[in-house]
């Protein structure tokens, strides 16, 4: 008798074998303990965002809902993490992954959750809702170039230090200047410090001390192949030395990074961006939203936080939601349930992309209408940033 139901710390080690095999069955060897070791303990409360198929006492399917809350600009939103996304090979075509996601869309609607994100193929997830969305900067970086920009500078301003789970003074300091950042998720010290690192890819973090030994901040990094090195997240006490902080890594370190930057970081990294090469913005997601009220509202007044935003209103109807009158009077936003004309009139997946994804006015269909386009430039995308360091 087939059965949906979440996982416990007794089955630890069933679940994780089942995953590891399926994902190492289809793609490379998986080992998702060394891969995500923040999502995947053996406790109770870590197997109990597992919901699991079972057939009797034999696992069909899997999927991992990590639930989290971000907070933008002093407003919460509950987000749900989907990963594992998984099947038995020979029991494929049964629709088992068809019951799994529809119960996480339905117990996410139920428990009031308002976001969630994934990653996977766009043809398969769009049946459940999830449409490629959030956005970010990236760019690449050659070491080369900030040595002939700037002959003489060791980088001796900054230094940086490994540190690990048992650290707790450092770990504690900078949990504390990550909760302190208008965007972040509100993690416990776990938490924070286990989605630093990835042992099977050799991922790490570096706590970063000024010359007077002071603890500002860190960098989350992953070397990649070669010199290469992703920058996967970046958080400093100050934001205003991003730029000095990125350029004294580089420097005193034989790597060629690469970085994303959310949208109110761009202001910190101009240095960094004349120094390097082309600039990409992407999408770097897939979401679903079941609260679109709230996630505008939130938002939409976190870009007002950080950038000079136009005055006005636009109304958009959302497919299975509804129609909202969206207003910006110069100092705050405001998000209503209205019966007004609509602006723009949006499927549930093309919503998702016009308002979140990183080309909103191709979505949005925009003519020579230069007051809603002029909203639609300052306003759109929302800023919705999902880094690597957040795993699922």
């Amino acid at each position: 008798m087939l059965e949906i139901r979440r996982g416990t710390a007794a089955e630890f080690d069933k679940i994780i074998d089942f995953i590891d095999f399926v994902f190492s069955k289809d793609y490379e060897p998986h080992d998702f303990i060394n891969m995500y070791p923040n999502l995947y303990r053996r406790t109770d409360e870590s197997m109990h965002n597992m919901v699991n198929l079972w057939d009797g006492d034999e696992l069909r399917g899997s999927v991992i809902v990590y639930p989290r809350y971000l907070s933008v600009g002093g407003k919460t939103l509950s987000v749900y993490g989907i990963g594992n996304v998984s099947c038995h090979p020979r029991f494929r075509g049964k629709g088992y992954m068809t019951m799994l996601m529809n119960y996480i869309n339905e117990e996410a609607k139920k428990n009031g959750v308002q976001l969630m994100n994934l990653g996977g193929r766009r043809d398969r997830y769009n049946h459940f809702g999830f449409e490629i969305a959030g956005n970010c900067y990236q760019m690449h970086l050659e070491r080369d170039f900030v040595l002939k920009a700037l002959p003489g500078y060791d980088g001796g301003k900054y230094t940086f230090e490994k540190f690990g789970y048992d650290d707790r003074d450092i770990v504690d300091r900078l949990h504390k200047i990550y909760l302190s950042k208008p965007a972040h998720y509100e993690y416990d010290y776990d938490d924070f410090f286990l989605r630093l690192v990835i042992p099977c890819d050799g991922a790490y973090p570096l706590a970063v001390r000024d010359k007077n030994k002071k603890l500002i901040g860190y960098l989350a990094v992953c070397p990649e192949r070669e010199r290469d090195i992703d920058i996967r997240e970046i958080c400093l006490e100050d934001d205003d030395l991003t730029d000095d902080v990125l350029i004294s890594f580089i420097i005193k370190n034989d790597y060629y990074p690469d970085f994303k930057f959310s949208e109110a970081q761009l202001p910190y990294v101009q240095k960094i961006i004349d120094l390097g090469g082309d600039v990409v913005f992407r999408g770097n997601g897939m979401w679903e939203v079941f609260d679109w009220k709230n996630t505008i509202d939130a938002l939409l007044s976190y870009k007002a936080s950080y950038s000079v935003l136009k005055k006005g209103t636009l109304v958009f109807d959302i497919e299975n939601s509804g129609r909202y009158a969206v207003s910006y009077d110069g100092e705050k936003v405001s998000v209503t349930e209205t019966t007004a004309d609509a602006d723009f009139e949006l499927s549930a997946l093309k919503a998702i992309r016009a308002l979140l994804g990183s080309t909103p006015s191709i979505f949005l269909g925009l003519n020579k209408d230069e007051k809603r386009s002029e909203l639609v430039r300052s306003w759109l995308p929302l800023p919705l940033t999902w880094f690597g360091t957040e795993r699922v």
